[in-house]
């Protein structure tokens, strides 16, 4: 029996690769700029628990492929000197507006870093200076001084551990130079008597608070709020340092670069390192419950390494910096504008602005409230200048951040000159800060071309024009019927579920794209008879439409549009990464494959997203409590309750079959080269996971033994080979169903797929099985009526770990899979050979015999990681 119709080409058969998948309507509302993967950074970078976490390359990528070098840029919000130090070294002129001071020079550091000969001897010259009669070295060390538990020498401590509340440190950390003892040990008595003789409030705390704000000043409550997060020998120790280096006669360079030195360590003596250790983003300003104190003068001695490069072969390239008026080089520089954007955008243009691109701030109470602190500590009071308007503040939130917001967009829209391209870039994106960026940007006149996200790594590209272009939608539909309409759109491109965060980011560009469509610009770039204009339906009537009252209303729309009863569902799934080892895989049950509990949540008329009018970006004193709009996105799913039948094939399998492609057309790619086909072939919203990219290139492909960065497909993925499979695959399963007394026949699903149906002597189906050398199931499995039927997928082992992540992010498919809601199961080509040479197998033991090899998610490999 010929299982394979040769009449249809292999890879239009198994993998459909070469079969055109057509959703340009869908690329069409959603825009078709790919989305720009960056590298991770290879050094460690200043303050980088507060500043946004940007990849390398994602600005210069961009620029250099949309953008004539030397033409200016511009960086309204300053956010990440990353972007601006990027595009100048790529060859553009830069202006950022900087209002934050330590953001500011963080810039200025990193765009010419220094030398480490330059912060050894800036901190020799310090070191060697005198506090009385001792140098200022061996005092501060002295500070922390310990007894070595094993030879009893006297030496510095590099930490001690302290609980919250309790007036004692516990755990003291240390290097003996002696006997080479070092870890964890409990506190001594003399450890407890040292750390007491600080006190907290006396000259010192009074000359931090001095630095920063006068005697009389409203906002010295808040300094002094802000001066609770360091122990008070931090504080003696800080101050010491900070009047002995204001006494040095030392040069600007050594100035520089002590500064430098001191900011890191103003970091590292806060109480808010947490115990044990962990990689956090922190925003609020709160002492965990077990908190690290650190050897200030060792923060010294790390600064320098953390702030110039490890020598002299890795030095980069320096930046030419200048201040605002004076513009940097037409070949590559940066200047730097002290204050927001409001101050300088009249300035900016005739200056022939051609891009803007930026990171998108967010709220972040603790790096904001610090910045002022260190400021002043660092360059006087006048240094804060207006950015001590941030003390005031202790709470955030994203209604508040709009109107932030939206005062720069609107800016830039009223002093771009037409059809300037707006590049956004959002770390930590979630759904509040996607809405209070799109409403802002939205309501200033910016159109919206692409939003482009990965919901793994929390990572938004967006893309506007500054020339606002009705939207191509009726201003007659209603927003919550446009946030539906997209969101619905989106979702059928996909043909599959989605990420709660990407789908309310398509509601979000409905209601956006309609508002615009229902209140054209005029030509100032002004909102036609804007005193006249109520927000949306849900807002009062007799009020202003402001960004605040816009976001609000936004949020809450598209939030209640994806519920139960507008025509969505919502699940709530666990993520393959929290799977654990296949030796204790909760995921095998009753030897078949099972997804744990889908979780599924059908809401009824009141909604699991309870409506607020804004969300809150707070934390707690032990631990970061997500906003309510992150705490949905992180574990949620969005599918259609009613979907309509269509031929789209899922986007997973698409993504998949794209890949095959890739490796079979270009052998030797890299993962980078095979990541950005993937974007450019699915931009925008529908942006595959790298991980799932890299889930698939593991189980199609082999580094070469030459380069390991350089992918081969497999040799017995090939075409050939992967024929040769189905057609044994089909004896197999033949010649084991004739074996046990079943009548064989094969049948052909609605895509043409072949299968074999297994009947019984009163012709009665019992067993289907779909042969397949792809992942690419769902079309299978979603359209075939089984009825008392068990259901057989076969195919190769290596498709485990891409089966395993579709199920736990296909509801759909998880169900059908499980031992009591489904009736499918999976065969591996490996096991049906050895079933094929069993001697003990009859219809008794089929079922046991054939879950004996289960579907299991394995760890990637090294070479991936």
């Amino acid at each position: 029996m010929s299982f394979i119709d040769k009449s249809i080409p292999f890879l239009s058969l198994v993998f459909l690769f070469y079969t055109a998948i057509l959703y340009s309507t869908y690329t069409d509302m959603f825009g078709s700029i790919p989305f720009i993967e960056g590298t991770l950074s290879k050094r460690a970078e200043p303050l980088s628990q507060y500043l946004p976490q940007i990849q390398d390359g994602i600005c210069s990528t961009w620029l250099q492929k949309n953008v004539p070098v030397g033409a200016c840029i511009l960086d309204p919000f300053g956010a990440s000197p990353k972007v601006a130090i990027e595009a100048a070294r790529a060859g553009y002129p830069v202006i950022v507006s900087a209002n934050n001071p330590i953001t500011r020079f963080i810039l200025e550091m990193l765009a010419d870093p220094p030398k480490p000969e330059d912060m050894q001897a800036s901190l020799a010259e310090l070191a060697a200076s005198y506090v009385g009669n001792e140098r200022i070295e061996p005092h501060i060390r002295s500070l922390y001084n310990t007894v070595c538990a094993r030879c009893g020498s006297l030496i510095s401590a590099e930490a001690f551990f302290w609980e919250h509340g309790n007036p004692s440190p516990y755990i003291r950390i240390y290097t003996c130079p002696f006997c080479g003892d070092t870890g964890e040990h409990a506190c001594t008595a003399a450890d407890i008597e040292l750390a007491s003789q600080f006190s907290i409030s006396g000259m010192h705390k009074a000359r931090a608070l001095e630095r920063v704000v006068s005697a009389t000043d409203q906002d010295r409550i808040h300094v002094e709020q802000a001066l609770s997060v360091y122990m008070p020998r931090a504080l003696y120790v800080l101050i010491t340092i900070i009047n002995k280096i204001e006494g040095l006669q030392a040069t600007p360079l050594h100035q520089k670069c002590l500064s430098a030195l001191l900011l890191h360590a103003f970091d590292q003596a806060t109480a808010t390192w947490r115990v044990p250790a962990q990689k956090e983003r922190r925003r609020q300003l709160t002492i965990p419950r077990h908190y690290r104190e650190n050897n200030i003068w060792i923060s010294l001695e790390e600064g320098i390494k953390l702030w110039s490069t490890a020598d002299s072969s890795d030095m980069p390239v320096s930046v030419p910096v200048t201040a605002w008026p004076q513009l940097p080089p037409s070949t590559g520089g940066i200047c730097i504008f002290t204050g927001r954007y409001a101050s300088l955008a009249e300035s900016v243009k005739n200056i022939g602005i051609r891009v803007v691109c930026s990171v998108i701030p967010r709220p972040n109470q603790a790096f904001w409230t610090l910045s002022a602190l260190w400021a002043g500590w660092l360059w006087g009071r006048d240094a804060v200048g207006s950015f001590r308007s941030v003390l005031h503040r202790q709470r955030y939130d994203w209604a508040w951040h709009t109107a932030a917001l939206f005062s720069v967009f609107k800016q830039l829209v009223l002093t771009l000159d037409d059809d300037t391209p707006i590049f956004g870039i959002v770390n930590e994106a979630e759904p509040g800060l996607l809405g209070a960026t799109l409403v802002a940007a939205g309501m200033s006149g910016c159109r919206l071309e692409t939003i482009a996200i990965r919901a793994e790594q929390a990572h938004a590209q967006i893309f506007w024009n500054s020339h606002h272009i009705a939207p191509s939608i009726s201003p007659d539909i209603g927003y919550a019927h446009a946030a539906s309409l997209y969101a619905k759109r989106y979702l059928e491109g996909r043909a599959e579920p989605a990420a709660y965060i990407k789908t309310i980011s398509a509601a979000f560009m409905g209601i956006i794209n309609s508002w615009q469509a229902e209140h054209p610009m005029t030509t100032d770039g002004e909102i036609n008879d804007l005193q006249r204009i109520p927000a949306l339906e849900n807002i009062d009537q007799q009020d202003e439409l402001s960004p605040s009252a816009m976001y609000s209303s936004v949020y809450n729309t598209a939030r209640e549009v994806l519920s139960y009863r507008s025509g969505f569902l919502l699940y709530g799934l666990q993520d393959v990464t929290t799977v654990e080892a296949p030796s204790k895989n909760s995921i095998t049950q009753n030897s078949f494959l099972s997804v744990a509990s889908d979780n599924i949540v059908v809401e009824d008329e009141t909604t699991v997203l309870t409506q607020v009018n804004s969300v809150e970006i707070e934390q707690g004193a032990d631990r970061e409590k997500p906003t309510r709009s992150s705490e949905v996105s992180s574990s949620a799913l969005i599918w259609l309750r009613e979907p309509d039948p269509s031929d789209q094939t899922p986007i997973t399998d698409r993504y998949e079959q794209k890949l095959v492609s890739q490796l079979i057309d270009h052998p030797g790619t890299t993962l980078i080269e095979i990541d950005t086909a993937l974007c450019q072939a699915f931009p925008g919203l529908f942006t595959p996971q790298l991980e799932f990219i890299e889930l698939c290139l593991e189980s199609y492909a082999l580094p070469s033994s030459a380069d390991n960065n350089r992918w081969y497909l497999r040799p017995e993925d090939a075409p050939v080979e992967r024929q040769r499979d189905l057609e044994h695959a089909a004896r197999f399963i033949q010649e084991i169903g004739e074996r046990l007394g079943f009548v064989c026949k094969q049948q052909r699903t609605p895509q043409s797929k072949p299968s074999l149906v297994w009947s019984n002597g009163d012709n009665m189906p019992e067993y289907r099985f779909f042969p397949n050398t792809s992942a690419a199931i769902t079309d299978i499995v979603l359209t075939q009526n089984l009825s008392s039927m068990k259901g057989i997928i076969v195919l190769p082992a290596s498709r485990a770990n891409i089966l395993v992540y579709k199920l736990r992010r296909d509801p759909r498919l998880s169900r059908a899979f499980h031992p009591t809601q489904g009736n499918w199961h999976f065969l591996k080509f490996r096991h049906l050979r050895s079933l094929a040479d069993s001697p003990v197998l009859n219809r008794e033991n089929l079922d046991q015999l054939l879950s004996l090899d289960p579907i299991s998610f394995t760890t990637p490999q090294l070479w991936l990681i």
